[in-house]
């Protein structure tokens, strides 16, 4: 599901907080760079509530816009060898996982640069 709107060999692991990864990306359509949050599904009450408040909030100068939710299956394990990549070269300083995630509720959110 996130590689029909976004373009996933453009993705960069930028890093990890509480509730998941956080890569960046193409999309498809406009072909602007986008941020991805990657949370599991066990956080995707603090990802709804994430979107509802920043979907309200969306349109200020100095706040970044909320593009889109998705549901994403990582049945080809695409999202895991990015993550998996980012902690071999690095980027992800955390403990690795023994298991990733199959399934990720993901917001794509404005790149500021």
């Amino acid at each position: 599901a996130l590689g029909s709107s976004f373009d996933l060999s453009t993705a960069e692991v930028l890093g990890a907080g509480n509730y998941g990864y956080i890569i960046t990306c193409r999309s498809k359509q406009s072909g602007d760079r986008v941020v991805v949050k990657l949370q599991s599904v066990r956080w995707a009450g603090v990802a709804v509530k994430e979107w509802a408040h920043g979907s309200q909030v969306s349109g200020h100068a100095h706040i970044v816009s909320y593009i889109e939710a998705i549901m994403h299956r990582d049945a080809n394990s695409e999202i895991e060898n990015h993550l998996k990549a980012g902690f071999d070269n690095g980027i992800l300083k955390r403990r690795r996982p023994k298991f990733f995630p199959d399934c990720y509720f993901c917001l794509a959110l404005e790149y500021m640069d």
